[in-house]
């Protein structure tokens, strides 16, 4: 079927007797028409089968492809370089698809290189041909495809290569990759991979193959001082650099290196004394995490979580830790997870200047259990991991974070910037901390619950659909169905009791103070009125999305959960409203203010 479809396409474009008409079409089927070539139809483009058939080679291509392209190379030493080098790419390809040979993939991917960066009586081709920007396309798929397995993973075979012509000799770097000491032994192409799910799938245009990279295997004590997310994914692309001219390959050939590339570091590639955009795939090893991990499927389980056994309250990255750049802290909100800044960290990822200079961290938690708890596990979680990756203090970026949270992870961020003084503890008792009679276990527990400090490694907060005057539905009665059924961590519940039997007598402990984050958000609890009331006030840099859902502004709109004038915070530096409703966090015009707040923190950063 595939050959029959070549020869019918090159013998319409090339047969005199054929007829001409004209009706009207959709133009996308037009466009469709124009830009079909190897890598999204079955066919050639048109501008490799006029080349195909200028040369009359259409007949020996469809009986022998490999002899075709030898007629070709000699073809393209005697003139129309650039033109037959092109054709040589696209067919290449095509006759490695027919053949199952991937050598001739290799061949794609160096006939393309040559075409667009190799010397020659013609100039260079122009950015704005098409023929460019399809060598670009052939030159990374075709290299992917070389030198992958039966298992769809990519593994480059140092090692030399025989073309239609002659050979090209490929030196490639030892794998497994390592980063920043973790080993990536799983590449597999991001061309092969179909997503879903995202807005859009963030693929800046350049030469190489995009790649997925999977960590290898290692003891779990290593990954966990290390603080990484199980089953994170990188970025990865690989470029093919060949020396030589097209001549070279059938007298002492060619020399050909792969070179790996990550968006978090240098973008552009030197070919040949100019500088090229590399290419890179960031939402396919995203996707991948995701879609292996599920954590959407643990939201509500983690929120009715009676014991806190099954959510561990932690700070982890998205990728292995790299000195020097500023660590932007994402925390999800009530009956929430991680997998709801999908689309923030596709966007970021994205962003080269981001990329190159922030690392995103996850603080997941169990959202039942109340605030100040699980605020306090995300002041443990990053000192820990700011201790364990920097010891000896030397990363001054490290002490630039950025923490950004949603609904209630607004709450816990807000926190990060706060004194508490004893007035949080005055909340659930009347009796200094000191004189309560505790075990020093519990001591150690409730102590940081209660009293802390604006964390010293945070310099700026956003907030997204926060409720700092706390949430209409926690008042209600589906608010207080969900109290209901979330039970205070066991943890808790015995320093609590604890405190409580000491206090006895001295004003006692009242523990519907203290009970769960649903409560705790009840625009009338204690923890709402000390945050609004009593606390000082916070002096670093602060930031809000404030949500609406339909019509309204800031004094009457809300977004199904949180009042506008609830989430509006007057000492912030800046506030943008987003008309959607309470998950916004993937919403076009928050990602678009986060983008524009940390571009703002680098810049203050002297980056």
């Amino acid at each position: 079927m595939k050959r029959k479809s070549l020869a019918v396409l090159t013998l319409a474009l090339v047969a005199c007797a054929a007829p001409v008409s004209v009706r009207p079409a959709d133009p996308r089927d037009v466009y469709r028409t124009i830009n079909a070539y190897a890598l999204n139809e079955e066919a050639m483009s048109s501008d490799a089968a006029v080349t195909l058939a200028r040369a009359d080679l259409v007949e020996t291509f469809d009986r022998e492809p490999v002899a075709a392209l030898r007629k070709l190379h000699e073809l393209s030493l005697e003139g129309d370089r650039r033109e037959r080098l092109y054709a040589l790419a696209e067919l290449s390809y095509l006759a490695a698809e027919r053949t199952g040979d991937r050598s001739l993939f290799v061949a794609s991917a160096v006939y393309a290189h040559l075409f667009l960066f190799g010397g020659g009586p013609e100039p260079l081709p122009g950015p704005f041909r098409r023929r460019f920007r399809r060598a670009c396309d052939v030159n990374g798929v075709a290299l992917a495809r070389a030198f992958s397995d039966s298992d769809g993973e990519f593994v480059p075979q140092a090692g030399r290569v025989e073309l239609p012509v002659g050979s090209i000799e490929i030196d490639v770097p030892r794998l497994p990759m390592h980063v920043q000491g973790f080993a990536y032994d799983d590449l597999r192409p991001a061309a092969e991979l179909e997503l879903t799910g995202f807005r859009t799938r963030a693929v800046r245009s350049g030469v190489g193959a995009p790649l997925v990279a999977r960590r290898k295997d290692g003891t779990m004590r290593a990954e966990r001082r290390a603080h990484l997310a199980s089953g994170s994914a990188l970025a990865v692309t690989a470029f093919l650099q060949v020396e030589g001219e097209v001549e070279d390959a059938g007298k002492d050939g060619l020399k050909g290196r792969v070179e790996f590339f990550r968006p978090n570091g240098a973008r552009d590639v030197q070919v040949r004394g100019t500088t090229v955009p590399i290419e890179f795939d960031v939402t396919a090893p995203l996707a991948i995490e995701l879609d292996e991990k599920k954590p959407w499927e643990k939201e509500v389980s983690a929120f009715l979580d009676t014991d806190g056994t099954d959510v561990e309250s932690a700070v982890t990255m998205t990728e292995p830790y790299e000195p020097g750049r500023i660590p932007v802290v994402l925390v999800h909100g009530t009956a929430s997870s991680p997998a709801r800044w999908a689309e923030l960290l596709n966007e970021m990822h994205d962003d080269g200047y981001l990329a190159a200079n922030c690392q995103f961290w996850i603080y997941e938690y169990g959202s039942g259990q109340p605030i100040l708890v699980s605020a306090a596990g995300l002041r443990r979680g990053i000192e820990r991991v700011v201790k364990d990756v920097d010891p000896e203090g030397k990363d001054a970026a490290l002490r630039q974070m950025v923490v950004i949270g949603h609904s209630q992870g607004g709450l816990l961020t807000r926190l990060m910037g706060t004194a508490s003084g004893d007035h949080f503890w005055k909340t659930v008792s009347d009796k200094p901390f000191d004189d309560v009679d505790l075990t020093d276990s519990a001591r150690r527990y409730i102590r940081p619950v209660f009293f802390f400090e604006p964390s010293p490694y945070v310099q700026r907060l956003i907030f997204v659909a926060t409720p700092h005057r706390g949430s209409h539905v926690a008042g209600n009665w589906i608010g207080k169905l969900g109290a209901s059924l979330v039970s205070v961590p066991s943890a808790v519940a015995r320093g609590a009791g604890r405190l409580a039997r000491a206090a006895v007598g001295a004003g006692g402990i009242n523990l519907q103070n203290f009970s769960t984050a649903v409560a705790d958000m009840n625009p009338e609890s204690s923890f709402i009125a000390t945050l609004g009331d009593t606390l000082p006030s916070i002096t670093i840099p602060m930031h809000s999305v404030v949500a609406i859902d339909g019509g309204g502004g800031i004094a009457e709109g809300d977004d199904g959960v949180v009042l506008a004038k609830s989430a509006h915070l007057e000492e912030a530096r800046s506030e943008v409203i987003v008309h959607n409703d309470h998950s916004c966090q993937g919403h076009p015009g928050t990602v678009a203010e986060i983008r524009r707040v940390l571009h703002v923190h680098l810049k203050a950063c002297g980056r």
